[in-house]
């Protein structure tokens, strides 16, 4: 075997293994793309889905009341004074 024909083979060599190379970077590159559109798709829902909830992770924002007592202690007094026992 001549030294030609060694080179012609390793020249061929060279380019089946540049192929591979390319082609599985295409193949990642493919992969990652269709990924990350399916990130996007979860967290526009995921997005959309907060944007329905109310403000400050509140279940039902109209049933949660101020955070003090409606009343003075003394009026508690004259609410027990009240209470009648059966």
């Amino acid at each position: 075997m001549s030294l030609e024909a060694v080179l012609q083979v390793l020249v061929a060599a060279c380019a089946v293994y540049l192929g591979l190379v390319y082609a599985s970077y295409l193949w990642l590159m493919a992969v990652g793309l269709w990924e990350n559109r399916r990130r996007v798709r979860e967290h526009t829902i995921e997005f959309l889905g907060l944007r329905e909830r109310a403000a400050h992770r509140d279940a039902n924002r109209a049933v949660v009341g101020a955070a003090g007592p409606n009343r003075s202690q003394c009026d508690i007094a004259k609410l027990f004074g009240r209470v009648k026992d059966d």
